[in-house]
């Protein structure tokens, strides 16, 4: 399982490469929270500490939608990525070199 959690960590950073050149969007932990929950009905799926605060993975997969937040010690989340297509895998990835 921390293979698939540090395959996807990986993925969403190459992800997020062209999303640092904007700024993100950030607010109060409690107003992304609901926006997140309740506009998109995603949940958390993967929270991480990291040198910049907390690093959330949220996602829904009825709608694949996902968000990639980022919380800082003074209870600011800022909005990193999103994107669709999101689906939670189980079991473990192939090997290094190994077709999927």
């Amino acid at each position: 399982m921390k293979t698939i959690f540090a395959t996807v960590i990986a993925a969403l950073f190459a992800t997020t490469a062209s999303a640092q050149q904007q700024t993100p969007k950030c607010t109060e932990r409690a107003n992304a929270v609901e926006a997140l929950t309740e506009r998109y009905g995603e949940a958390p799926y993967l929270m991480m500490l990291e040198a910049r605060g907390i690093l959330e993975v949220w996602g829904n997969p009825e709608t694949r939608t996902w968000s990639l937040t980022v919380t800082n010690a003074q209870g600011i989340t800022c909005l990193v990525a999103n994107g669709g297509a999101f689906e939670v895998m189980s079991g473990d990835l192939p090997a290094a070199g190994e077709d999927m």
